[in-house]
Parts: structure tokens; C-alpha cells; sequence
């Protein structure tokens, strides 16, 4: 599946919020909670927020809990699979 920069982009905001909080190794996650919040925590507007966070949920590298209670943080996002996102814009970052 092809992702647009802008969705690449959220998906390293987002890994790297998942690595800050559980303190771990992008190798050492799986599947963890994010959600918009974590996208304006790392200087996005709101807007712009929502709209790739929503896109991101309809190709699927972000899921939503069913069983999720109310009030709580109800998605999740598939590491292995962004990890190669990251891993890609970390290289790029380098070269």
C-alpha cells in the first residue's frame, strides 16, 4: 500500500510517541495505542491532525478496538508494519 509523505510523516510522529512513552525499542513494540492527541502533541494542527489520522484508519495501519471502553483510547496501531515507515525515514534522515 502506497502512503502519501504527509501520512509517512504521521506515522514516525506516531512510532516515536509509542517509543517515548513505553520507553522501548521500535523492535520491541507490536501493537500500541495512539491517537490524534499524539499527533498535535508532536506540533500538528488539529485539522491537519484528524484528517491524516483518519486516513490512516481507513488504509488500515491504524485499527479501532471494538471491545474499547468508553472514554479510553480506542486505537491502535500495527508497529510492524509502520516500523518499516520509520526505519525508512530514519535512513533518509541519515543519508
Amino acid at each position: 500500500m502506497a502512503f502519501t509523505d504527509n501520512e509517512k510523516e504521521a506515522i514516525v510522529a506516531l512510532i516515536d510517541a509509542c517509543m517515548a512513552a513505553l520507553e522501548e525499542p521500535i523492535d520491541d513494540l507490536w501493537w500500541n495505542w495512539v491517537d490524534v492527541d499524539d499527533l498535535t502533541d508532536a506540533g500538528w494542527d488539529k485539522k491537519r491532525a484528524k484528517k491524516t489520522f483518519g486516513s490512516l484508519v481507513a488504509k488500515r495501519i491504524i485499527n479501532i478496538d471494538l471491545m474499547c471502553m468508553p472514554g479510553s483510547c480506542c486505537f491502535f496501531i500495527n508497529v510492524p508494519w509502520a516500523a518499516r515507515i520509520w526505519k525508512e525515514a530514519q535512513q533518509q534522515v541519515v543519508a
